[in-house]
């Protein structure tokens, strides 16, 4: 797995390409987020147009971002997840928690509607 990222005001836009597998690799995810976190980093973008394949170990990091960024009232966007990741979210339920996005547009106008303080231009 390769990523890239950007941090936008409260928000973290991670660039996914490859397979998030739950290696040591994808858990760097998880540690980038923690550290941000800290610096008021309330909501996470995933753009996973570029993700190959995800399997339970990645939902499960994706899990623990949603848990570290809900507690102070964040949450978690997927944008255009595969359809084999949409039906592991279907098969979870979790399709009912977490955010999904067609779009950056939309997933930018998902996290104003959470937080009228993010304001996006």
């Amino acid at each position: 797995m390769e990523y890239s990222y950007y941090i936008f005001d409260q928000i973290i836009y991670l660039q996914i390409k490859g397979d998030l597998l739950g290696g040591n690799e994808d858990k760097e995810l998880l540690e980038l987020v923690q550290i941000y976190q800290k610096g008021q980093i309330k909501y996470c973008l995933f753009n996973m147009v570029e993700l190959s394949h995800m399997n339970s170990k990645g939902l499960s990091i994706i899990l623990q971002i949603l848990n570290l960024l809900t507690e102070p009232g964040g949450n978690v966007v997927l944008i255009k997840p595969a359809a084999q990741v949409q039906k592991l979210l279907s098969i979870t339920k979790l399709v009912k928690i977490l955010k999904l996005a067609d779009s950056n547009q939309e997933a930018f106008e998902i996290i104003e509607k959470l937080n009228s303080s993010v304001k996006i231009a």
